[in-house]
């Protein structure tokens, strides 16, 4: 439900620190760049668009090199596959080709299981303006490997536009200066920090509230499931895996039209008509614990009558 695809100016970050022109991991390179550059980016009137369509264009074409041995630019776009090198550099070099700045960043990635690639990871700064911008992973965009399969995403945006507040959750750059963000986070701070599911930015809970949540020692975030994405928008709820019995608890959330809404528990199930109604499809509800296995928000499509389980919490005694 809450995609970052139609993102406004006022979203892109400030970088005023001037790297160097040159960009040593990149390759020589045999195409002719601008020409596909020109063609992809046909129509697009500002900086921000060519940034977008050459994103969209990587995300569609590309496959994850399951072999691992394709790390260039040119072999990638001649195969259409690669690794996160040979991904970035095609995206570098297909922007730069047309006019853009892009930034390549070296450094470390954790994914949702809490595994840091020990080869390392690569993602791509991109300027839309002399001193203003937007990061972007177009290799965690394309998809995802499953065993020795590639499997494409059906949401490529994710990880376009990511607020530096969500990426430092998963992504530790080489370079400090590129992690724009207020306080930054030293390395052993990073990889002691639980992993966090992409499924908290398609949820749209806001990455400052995870950020500071996290940065508490010992906090861990609720477990959450992929099949309310299209339905529901966690605007604000308890930011811990376990919730307290007697303690109440804060939950704001919008749903899609037509969509049933529960908290539910072992004892009892809040239906819709139950939580605060703030318009534009925004509820709202204070829950206080009462002694339970646990608590699930939990939506239902009109086109059925099955409940999926979108966040779920264990109890605990105070």
């Amino acid at each position: 439900m809450a995609q970052n695809d139609t993102i406004q100016e006022e979203n892109f970050v400030s970088y005023l620190k001037r790297h160097s022109k040159d960009n040593p991991r990149i390759s020589t390179s045999h195409y002719n760049y601008q020409d596909i550059g020109n063609t992809i980016t046909e129509g697009c009137n500002t900086d921000y668009q060519k940034i977008k369509a050459i994103y969209k264009w990587i995300c569609d074409s590309i496959s994850y090199d399951t072999t691992f041995k394709i790390n260039t630019a040119d072999v990638c776009y001649q195969y259409r596959r690669g690794i996160c090198q040979a991904i970035n550099e095609l995206y570098y070099k297909i922007a730069t080709a047309v006019g853009l700045k892009v930034e390549f960043i070296d450094g470390i990635a954790k994914d949702k299981t809490g595994y840091i690639e020990k080869k390392g990871h690569s993602w791509l700064f991109a300027y839309t303006s002399e001193d203003r911008g937007i990061f972007m992973d177009p290799t965690w965009g394309l998809g995802y490997v499953e065993g020795k399969t590639f499997i494409r995403k059906k949401n490529c945006w994710t990880w376009f536009n990511v607020n530096p507040e969500w990426l430092i959750f998963s992504h530790y750059p080489r370079d400090i200066t590129f992690q724009l963000i207020d306080r930054p986070m030293y390395k052993q701070e990073f990889l002691a920090m639980p992993p966090v599911s992409e499924l908290c930015i398609e949820y749209g809970i806001n990455a400052h509230s995870i950020y500071e949540s996290l940065r508490k020692e010992g906090n861990t975030l609720p477990q959450l499931y992929s099949k309310g994405q299209e339905l529901i928008e966690l605007i604000e709820i308890p930011l811990c895996k376990n919730l307290k019995v007697g303690n109440k608890y804060t939950f704001r959330v919008r749903i899609k039209s037509g969509c049933g809404l529960a908290l539910n528990s072992n004892t009892s199930s809040i239906r819709e008509q139950d939580w605060k109604d703030l318009g534009d499809g925004k509820y709202f509800l204070e829950y206080q614990v009462q002694n339970s296995t646990n608590i699930s928000i939990c939506v239902k499509d009109d086109s059925n009558d099955y409940w999926n389980v979108v966040v779920n919490y264990g109890i605990e005694e105070n």
